[in-house]
Protein backbone atom coordinates (compact mmCIF):
# COMPACT_ATOMS: atom_id res chain seq x y z
CA UNK A 1 0.00 0.00 0.00
CA UNK A 2 1.32 3.73 -0.88
CA UNK A 3 1.25 5.90 1.93
CA UNK A 4 1.37 10.19 1.26
CA UNK A 5 2.55 12.09 4.13
CA UNK A 6 1.59 15.78 4.06
CA UNK A 7 3.48 18.33 5.28
CA UNK A 8 2.00 21.74 6.51
CA UNK A 9 4.01 24.12 8.36
CA UNK A 10 2.18 27.30 10.20
CA UNK A 11 4.80 29.54 10.63
CA UNK A 12 4.54 31.63 13.93
CA UNK A 13 6.46 32.72 16.93
CA UNK A 14 4.33 34.36 18.62
CA UNK A 15 1.54 32.34 18.94
CA UNK A 16 1.93 28.76 20.38
CA UNK A 17 0.73 26.20 17.83
CA UNK A 18 2.29 23.22 15.85
CA UNK A 19 3.54 21.72 12.66
CA UNK A 20 1.72 18.64 12.04
CA UNK A 21 3.32 15.65 9.67
CA UNK A 22 0.06 13.46 8.67
CA UNK A 23 0.74 10.39 7.49
CA UNK A 24 -2.52 10.27 5.12
CA UNK A 25 -2.71 6.42 6.04
CA UNK A 26 -3.53 6.46 9.34
CA UNK A 27 -7.05 7.91 10.01
CA UNK A 28 -6.64 7.56 13.99
CA UNK A 29 -4.37 10.66 15.00
CA UNK A 30 -5.76 13.47 16.85
CA UNK A 31 -4.74 17.03 16.13
CA UNK A 32 -6.98 18.52 18.40
CA UNK A 33 -4.07 18.94 21.57
CA UNK A 34 -5.72 21.25 24.11
CA UNK A 35 -2.44 22.54 26.18
CA UNK A 36 -2.31 24.45 22.68
CA UNK A 37 -4.31 27.96 22.80
CA UNK A 38 -5.00 27.66 19.15
CA UNK A 39 -5.14 23.83 18.50
CA UNK A 40 -9.01 23.77 17.22
CA UNK A 41 -7.91 26.33 14.77
CA UNK A 42 -4.76 24.90 13.79
CA UNK A 43 -6.65 21.33 12.86
CA UNK A 44 -8.84 22.98 11.09
CA UNK A 45 -6.21 24.69 8.78
CA UNK A 46 -4.31 21.18 8.74
CA UNK A 47 -7.69 19.55 7.73
CA UNK A 48 -8.15 21.69 5.08
CA UNK A 49 -4.61 21.02 3.85
CA UNK A 50 -5.11 17.57 3.93
CA UNK A 51 -8.54 17.33 2.50
CA UNK A 52 -6.74 19.45 -0.66
CA UNK A 53 -3.82 17.07 -0.97
CA UNK A 54 -5.82 13.91 -0.46
CA UNK A 55 -7.99 14.63 -3.48
CA UNK A 56 -5.28 15.88 -5.66
CA UNK A 57 -2.74 13.75 -4.81
CA UNK A 58 1.03 14.52 -5.92
CA UNK A 59 2.77 15.87 -9.55
CA UNK A 60 0.69 19.29 -9.57
CA UNK A 61 2.33 23.17 -9.72
CA UNK A 62 2.12 24.73 -6.45
CA UNK A 63 -0.60 27.18 -7.26
CA UNK A 64 -2.98 24.66 -8.14
CA UNK A 65 -2.50 23.36 -4.27
CA UNK A 66 -2.79 27.30 -3.33
CA UNK A 67 -5.89 27.74 -5.22
CA UNK A 68 -7.41 24.19 -3.88
CA UNK A 69 -6.19 25.33 -0.31
CA UNK A 70 -8.07 28.80 -0.75
CA UNK A 71 -11.32 26.81 -2.06
CA UNK A 72 -11.49 24.14 1.10
CA UNK A 73 -10.82 27.03 3.68
CA UNK A 74 -13.80 29.03 1.98
CA UNK A 75 -15.77 26.19 2.22
CA UNK A 76 -14.71 25.91 5.88
CA UNK A 77 -15.39 29.37 6.80
CA UNK A 78 -11.86 30.07 7.64
CA UNK A 79 -11.30 34.24 7.13
CA UNK A 80 -7.64 34.42 5.13
CA UNK A 81 -5.58 36.87 3.49
CA UNK A 82 -3.52 35.63 -0.24
CA UNK A 83 -0.07 36.54 -0.92
CA UNK A 84 0.01 38.52 2.55
CA UNK A 85 3.39 40.69 3.38
CA UNK A 86 4.38 40.76 6.81
CA UNK A 87 6.74 42.24 8.72
CA UNK A 88 10.13 40.97 10.28
CA UNK A 89 11.83 42.64 13.64
CA UNK A 90 14.78 42.42 15.09
CA UNK A 91 15.09 43.90 18.59
CA UNK A 92 11.74 46.50 17.62
CA UNK A 93 13.02 47.41 14.02
CA UNK A 94 11.76 46.39 10.65
CA UNK A 95 14.59 44.55 8.99
CA UNK A 96 12.78 43.23 6.09
CA UNK A 97 9.70 41.66 5.13
CA UNK A 98 8.24 38.19 3.66
CA UNK A 99 5.50 37.04 1.51
CA UNK A 100 3.37 34.19 3.18
CA UNK A 101 1.14 32.00 0.33
CA UNK A 102 -1.92 32.65 3.10
CA UNK A 103 -2.47 34.56 6.57
CA UNK A 104 -5.49 32.47 8.48
CA UNK A 105 -7.76 34.12 10.67
CA UNK A 106 -5.22 36.91 10.75
CA UNK A 107 -2.86 34.30 13.07
CA UNK A 108 -1.30 31.97 11.38
CA UNK A 109 1.03 32.77 8.56
CA UNK A 110 0.75 29.51 5.73
CA UNK A 111 3.74 28.58 3.05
Amino acid sequence: MERWVLNLEIVTSRFPCHSLNYDLGDERINMIKEEYKYSELTSKIIGCAMKVHSALGNGFQEVIYQRALEIEMQYEGLHFSREFEMHIYYRDKQIGTRRVDFLAEGKFPLR
